[in-house]
């Protein structure tokens, strides 16, 4: 049933592209992920309150649609692990990325669709199934310092277990500079980007609570989140690959019903292939 329906729902996504859409240009790039987390957070709800692993590779599937992507995540708890094994989850995600709208002020419309696994959770069953929609616009404002400013608004659908309605809206300013450094010698261009990054985000849900994450209450504000990231690039443009490095610092404000406020703080490095 949920194949027939990931099927179903990629099919029609891909008869209500518009034509000029196909030519526009979509984030379809070969990447990946490792890094650490004071907590293990998903959708404002803790899963381990303490330090754990996070890995993701983000592949392109070119070959069967233009903008079709597979990721797959991995959140694994790594302190006091008899205590907090309940907080590894891990998730696989089909996104088709509609695009509307050129760079630099680019606008498009993702459709996905996510698999979670979580073994052995008192939250929910091992596995759930979930859809979903995101609009997203990226936009400059040059004369303010401003890279980008990306905003989402996402919405989803848990149709496996939880049967719970996600909302949420962010958005994220970039300030930063990049270096460019030439070695005459050997002929070679390196490029350093310094980059902060600062996200603001609201969530809100019909989740009956952090102890079942099942709907059943009214719909309702679930938590306010502000993170800051800094970031320092390394490329090459001789190379097809560069590689990013993420101090992350997060603070969230929530309401009873999902938990006290927290804040984490997280470190990750990436690469990724153009």
């Amino acid at each position: 049933m949920i194949a027939r329906s990931l099927v179903v729902l990629l099919a029609t996504s891909v008869a209500i592209t518009p034509a000029e859409a196909q030519r526009l240009p979509v984030n379809d790039s070969l990447g990946a992920f490792v890094g650490v987390d004071s907590r293990l957070l998903w959708r404002a709800i803790t899963l381990a309150d303490g330090w754990g692993l996070q890995s993701g590779a983000s592949v392109p599937l070119r070959a069967l649609a233009r903008g079709l992507q597979l990721e797959v995540h991995g959140w694994t708890a790594l302190e006091n692990r008899d205590r907090f094994r309940f907080g590894d989850q891990y998730s696989a995600s089909v996104h088709y990325q509609i695009p509307f709208q050129p760079p630099p002020a680019s606008t498009s419309l993702v459709v996905l669709f996510t698999e979670y696994l979580t073994p052995n959770s008192p939250l929910s069953r091992d596995h759930s199934e979930e859809i979903g929609l995101s609009l997203l616009h990226t936009f400059r404002i040059p004369t303010a310092g401003v890279r980008s400013i990306r905003t989402a608004l996402d919405v989803a659908k848990d149709v496996g277990y939880r049967h719970t309605t996600w909302l949420h809206g962010s958005a994220a300013a970039s300030f930063g500079t990049t270096i460019i450094k030439v070695d005459p010698t050997a002929g070679t261009e390196t490029r350093h980007t310094i980059m902060a990054i600062l996200i603001a985000g609201l969530s809100a849900s019909d989740a009956g609570g952090s102890q079942s994450g099942l709907a059943g209450s009214d719909f309702g504000f679930d938590a306010a989140e502000l993170e800051l990231d800094l970031e320092h690039g390394l490329g090459n443009p001789e190379r097809p690959f560069a590689t990013t490095t993420t101090l992350r610092f997060g603070l969230l404000s929530r309401s009873d019903r999902i938990g006290p406020d927290i804040g984490w703080v997280g470190l990750r490095e990436s690469i990724l292939f153009f």
